[in-house]
């Protein structure tokens, strides 16, 4: 029995050390997650005082080179229309934003709007995925947005953290506020 008790504690306290010997604060997790997410938005009339929010969704600051950065995001937050989700019709097509309106990213803290055009995203069509690039030598002035650093090993009962902007019952509201959330693996990931 003292055999077994012992093995058992050995066991546990090594999965214990092992899962929380790298863990993170709460805060420094919050910290991290809201320097590298950022808020897309799609405005009606961005230039007038009638300014309205169209649509949104949320990206995270996936790398950065030289001046541009680099920003990961789902197609559909950047398109009207995005086959893979509106359609299952063969003729169907994507459709980008109409020139009315108007596309920028931002964070909560930012002194800032970055405007976007469709030169500057790229999207696959098969998979729901999108990377818009800002150059950040077009402005005197911009903030520091920082790169998430994604990677490592993934097993089970190890915690993962989520930020967005989402477009939510008390949340639809010009200059969306940043929700947080986080869950445990719960199943072995292979890739």
């Amino acid at each position: 029995f003292i055999k077994l008790f012992i093995k058992n504690y050995i066991l546990l306290a090594c999965f214990f050390l092992a899962t929380n010997n790298f863990a993170l604060g709460t805060n420094e997790i919050s910290h991290i997650l809201k320097s590298s997410t950022v808020r897309i938005s799609l405005w009606e009339n961005y230039d007038t005082a009638d300014k309205e929010l169209y649509a949104g969704g949320s990206g995270i600051v996936l790398n950065k080179h030289k001046e541009t950065y680099f920003i990961l995001t789902n197609a559909h937050v950047l398109l009207s229309q995005f086959c893979l989700l509106d359609s299952v019709d063969e003729k169907c097509e994507d459709l980008l934003h109409d020139d009315s309106m108007t596309l920028t990213v931002d964070t909560t803290d930012s002194s800032f709007e970055y405007p976007v055009t469709d030169e500057d995203f790229i999207y696959w069509e098969d998979i729901d995925l999108a990377v818009i690039a800002i150059d950040g030598a077009m402005y005197e002035e911009m903030d520091d947005l920082k790169k998430l650093e994604i990677g490592g090993v993934w097993h089970p009962l190890q915690s993962v953290y989520s930020a967005g902007f989402p477009l939510v019952i008390g949340n639809y509201k010009n200059y969306r506020d940043i929700f947080y959330d986080s869950c445990v693996i719960n199943a072995g990931i292979f890739d």
